[in-house]
């Protein structure tokens, strides 16, 4: 029995869901009941579930997201499910595949090794796979672009069709992908003693794709019900084909949710949650614009307006919540500001690890490699702070350096003799002693792991275990450790999460680059560049200080369920809704062209601005 449940308004609706699978979970103490939200929900349902339980307890209720699941199912059967390929794992082996293939794309052949292309196959990749399109499938997506007269998405398609059938070639069955982990995920729930029997309850999601529809599909077979909340007011319920606008896909939904009820044999009950609408019908919200003249202000009015709300309203900070237009532009402001008016806040975003200093420390020392010890590589090298030399030495070493152009390694190996003297005879400026010390901490540092790199090209494995050994060498971890507790001290919660998990992360990156693709040779700028992409998807994230915080976050991932007070900053027409910076590798034409000739992919931009409308509603 698929039970979907409608409401006008999404004010209260996770709630009396949440509370009506506690009422069940407690008449049916023996059953098992599962609730399933997006990843990023999943703590803020397990804290309503424990407060609406009369224990305070979850008990028989599992709070999950699909991801979770999939994973929980392969443990209980103790499938050989393969080892999961992360995000940076992709990046890596995409790298590897347009550089051997690059001469054979008729298209991105000339784009194949710039920064960030390889992220946006990974994208592409990502969404067939989501979109459950295999090989078979892009061949007729090519066909029906040959019908269409359109030779450029004809080659486009080509080119994806070969990157993806590399991609998967260098797999094997050694990986597999979180994307394909739930098309194997579907095929176990039949056998599944934790599914089978289970009540099903979801909620906070717009829509599914293709995989998860299957999926539904197949709960449905298996468990006695399921259970969906959706935001749908009653004037714009309809079918699936109405015209586009802000509820257009929760319709869409509907409709599809109907059909996998049907190939699931199970009949579709539709019911409202109209109690929420008339409990608010008769409240006055209060709203205003203010009009900053740049973030830095927009972000403090903010933080005053919490303040006195927390001082002289009797609010708590979690009766906050602010959503960003931009959340990269905002997040140190945000993070700088509320740091130093000491307003505790979670800003729901993941930051990624490339400008840490340990991952430029990484790349620097492979441009030294890559540069013949030039000057500008040592330095910058040298300017992350993971040697001993630091601060009024390292300057006085960089500008004797700059005096005399020293630069190369030999030069680095021979003892510093030149000098300048002064107007005194006999007195010169330079303390050569003291720079001769600070050369050979230069040399202990760095010159091993240059003598094992520079030069020609090198199998993979060997630049990974130089840089293991020159993370060891200059104990690293140690240091990270130290930064880590210092801002600990200072309360700055994210940074030293950051700093406790960046090393054993960037190892791990280079282990993997040890077991995908060892024995590959590559000159020291391209395993530079093939890091530096690796690093980019590297991100930390990190759980609520404490209860009573600010929630920050963007418009389609954060959830301001239960805050009384909602700010939005840089709400104008070229921020939100917003438009994405970049079309991908299919333009919104090429996706409408083969939208018309039915095959389903992501939403178009439109679309999505009309989803962004729905979210601010």
């Amino acid at each position: 029995m698929l039970n979907i449940y409608l409401s006008d308004i999404n004010a209260g609706t996770s709630e009396r869901l949440c509370a009506m699978m506690v009422k069940e979970s407690l008449v049916h103490p023996e059953d098992s009941f599962i609730f399933i939200v997006p990843e990023q929900s999943t703590q803020q349902m397990q804290r309503m579930t424990v407060s609406l339980h009369p224990s305070h307890v979850v008990m028989n209720i599992d709070i999950t997201s699909f991801d979770r699941l999939a994973l929980k199912v392969f443990n209980e059967h103790s499938a050989q499910s393969c080892n999961i390929l992360d995000e940076t794992g992709k990046v890596l082996i995409l790298r590897k595949i347009l550089n051997a293939c690059r001469n054979d794309l008729s298209v991105y052949g000339k784009k194949a090794l710039m920064p960030g292309f390889a992220s946006r196959v990974k994208s592409v990749l990502s969404e067939l796979a989501q979109y459950d399109v295999d090989d078979n499938g892009l061949f007729l997506m090519q066909e029906s672009a040959r019908k269409r007269k359109d030779p450029l998405l004809y080659a486009k398609l080509q080119d994806i069709r070969l990157i993806r059938q590399e991609f998967y070639r260098e797999m094997g069955d050694a990986y597999q992908t979180s994307q394909d982990l739930m098309s194997a995920f579907s095929k176990l729930i039949k056998d599944s003693a934790m599914i089978r029997g289970s009540h099903i309850y979801l909620d906070g999601f717009t829509g599914f794709t293709p995989v998860q529809y299957r999926l539904i599909e197949e709960l449905l077979k298996y468990c006695p019900d399921v259970n969906i909340a959706l935001v749908l007011p009653a004037d714009y319920e309809a079918s699936e084909n109405i015209p586009l606008n802000m509820f257009a896909l929760i319709n869409k939904t509907c409709f599809k949710l109907g059909e996998a009820a049907a190939k699931a044999g199970q009949d579709v009950a539709k019911r409202r949650f109209d109690g929420n609408k008339a409990a608010i019908s008769d409240r006055t919200v209060e709203n205003f614009v203010y009009a900053a003249p740049d973030y830095l202000r927009e972000v403090e009015f903010i933080a005053g307006h919490i303040l006195d709300g927390v001082r002289r309203k009797g609010l708590r900070f979690r009766d906050f919540g602010v959503i960003l237009s931009d959340t990269k532009g905002y997040y140190r402001l945000v993070k700088d500001v509320f740091e130093a008016a000491r307003i505790p806040c979670f800003i729901d975003y993941k930051t990624s690890l490339k400008d840490n200093i340990l991952a430029r420390t990484v790349i620097s020392a492979m441009n030294a490699a890559d540069g013949r010890f030039s000057h500008e590589s040592v330095f910058s090298f040298l300017k992350c702070g993971m040697t001993d030399i630091s601060g009024d030495d390292l300057n006085k070493l960089e500008n004797y350096c700059l005096e005399f152009g020293i630069k190369g390694f030999s030069a680095w190996e021979h003892r510093f003799e030149k000098n300048r003297r002064l107007y005194k005879e006999g007195s010169f400026f330079w303390d050569l002693d003291e720079l001769n010390a600070h050369r050979k901490k230069v040399l202990y540092a760095l010159g091993d792991f240059y003598r094992d790199c520079a030069g020609k090209n090198r199998p993979a494995r060997v630049y990974c275990a130089a840089l293991k050994a020159l993370m060891e060498k200059n104990r690293i971890s140690e240091k990270l450790q130290a930064f880590s507790e210092s801002f600990r001290e200072k309360e700055d919660l994210s940074r030293a999460k950051q700093y406790e998990q960046v090393y054993e992360l960037i190892e791990s990156v280079l282990d993997q680059i040890q077991v995908l693709m060892p024995d590959d040779s590559l000159s020291q700028g391209d395993f530079a560049d093939m890091l530096e992409g690796a690093f980019t998807e590297l991100k930390v994230g990190i759980i609520p200080p404490s209860l009573d915080a600010v929630t920050v976050g963007d418009l389609t991932r954060t959830r301001m369920d239960n805050v009384k007070v909602l700010f939005m900053a840089g709400l104008n027409d070229t921020k939100m809704p917003a438009v994405k910076d970049s079309p991908g590798l299919l333009t919104d034409r090429e996706r409408q062209l083969l939208y018309e000739e039915r095959f389903e992919l992501a939403p178009l931009t439109l679309e999505e601005l009309y989803t962004q409308h729905f979210y601010i509603y």
